[in-house]
């Protein structure tokens, strides 16, 4: 059994996961919106920073918000199990 600290750190680390693909997509529109470009499914443009294109990792980034689909039900759930087994074992004590 693990001690209650580690419950509230893997709920950390499970609501991390759960919402890392709304942080990723989101950094690709801010990115995108104050480089003047648009990036999305259907076409982009090119987006140049530090005389690079980075238009497909904005792409990649922006596009990763569909797996949040997944990650938030299945790893948001986890850290709620997580986080509720901590404050169990922390009432015991």
């Amino acid at each position: 059994m693990l001690r209650p600290k580690r419950y509230l750190a893997l709920s950390v680390i499970f609501a991390i996961i759960a919402i890392a693909p709304i942080l990723s997509m989101l950094f690709a529109q801010l990115l995108s919106n104050s480089l003047t470009c648009v990036v999305n499914e259907r076409g982009d443009t090119p987006c140049i920073l530090f005389n690079y294109d980075i238009t497909m990792i904005l792409v990649g980034f922006y596009v990763s918000g569909w797996v949040a689909l997944l990650t938030l039900p299945i790893a948001g759930c986890v850290s709620g199990w997580f986080y509720l087994s901590y404050l169990k074992l922390k009432s015991k004590s």
